[in-house]
């Protein structure tokens, strides 16, 4: 939300940019301005309105249609549920959903929070110390991940209903990226650790079609190359 100028009104930015990074006029640039954010539930008023006199939550979806606006292919949204409470945090992934579906941009949604992507996005990657560790779909993820990261990160969400059991935990600390352990990264916190683990990085394994993971457990599987293919 730190992209809104504090001083110039909400249509008067996203006009200005409009004009600059397209063919349209001025006139042109606010209807277009006014159909995008009637697409993220905000009314023509908020046109005139500064930043401060929008809460948090209506500040998000002016960002989300400033990031629509010109028609992009594909949109990076960054912790964009950040510092929301639950009810706006719900308004603004409907949002979002419903901008993937009138759009058809590929969305790469950046998150913290396991629970948004369960509900949100199609593919999901999972990255521990800067690394991708683990590439699957949402259900492949959640029903059967294959990293020992990732078996204790799904195994740490609390679940309603169901059998009473203990969450899992990761014991020790993440690495500083000053000093990156050799090997896997993940070794000195991996229950499952082997020697081969403490001096070589693990490529990412296909498991099974479409679902790798970075780990010594599979290397009898067949090493790829990572896509970019971890989006909504």
């Amino acid at each position: 939300m730190n992209s809104l100028n504090p001083v110039m009104r909400i249509g008067d930015q996203m006009i200005d940019v409009t004009v600059q990074h397209s063919e349209l006029t001025k006139r042109e640039a606010r209807e277009r301005v006014i159909d995008v954010l009637r697409v993220v539930g905000l009314s023509e008023r908020v046109v005139r309105s500064y930043p401060h006199e929008l809460s948090g939550g209506m500040k998000q979806r002016v960002i989300i249609a400033m990031a629509v606006t010109l028609n992009p292919q594909l949109i990076v949204a960054d912790e964009p549920t950040t510092a929301l409470d639950v009810n706006v945090q719900r308004a603004v992934l409907e949002t979002i959903a419903e901008i993937k579906q009138r759009t058809g941009a590929t969305i790469i949604f950046v998150s913290h929070d396991m629970a948004v992507h369960a509900e949100l996005v199609d593919r999901l990657a999972i990255m521990y110390a800067g690394e991708v560790v683990e590439v699957g779909t949402v259900y492949d993820i959640f029903e059967a991940p294959k990293h020992p990261y990732s078996q204790r990160l799904i195994g740490s969400i609390p679940q309603l209903g169901g059998k009473r059991t203990r969450l899992e935990s990761i014991t020790g600390i993440a690495p500083s990226p000053i000093a990156w352990p050799q090997g896997c990264r993940f070794h000195p916190r991996c229950p499952m650790v082997m020697d081969v683990c403490k001096r070589v990085a693990p490529p990412l394994f296909e498991i099974i079609p479409g679902h790798q993971a970075a780990c010594h457990l599979y290397g009898e599987a067949q090493p790829i190359q990572l896509h970019s293919e971890a989006a909504i």
